[in-house]
């Protein structure tokens, strides 16, 4: 929580629905966005993921 940056929450189980809330939003705009939360809703999970503007060829 403290490395986003965002107010304290009273439970964590706040924090994970606040945190589902933003993913399930960045995933209108950005469909293969590679991060997800665990399983038990303690980590936030980041796979390798494809640039979402692809890098020019010179």
């Amino acid at each position: 929580m403290s490395q986003l940056g965002v107010q304290e929450y009273s439970r964590e189980r706040k924090f994970r629905e606040q945190m589902k809330g933003w993913l399930e939003l960045v995933r209108l705009y950005w469909p293969e966005c590679p991060a997800a939360l665990a399983n038990n809703g303690a980590f936030l999970e980041l796979n390798r993921g494809i640039a979402v503007v692809p890098r020019r060829t010179a």
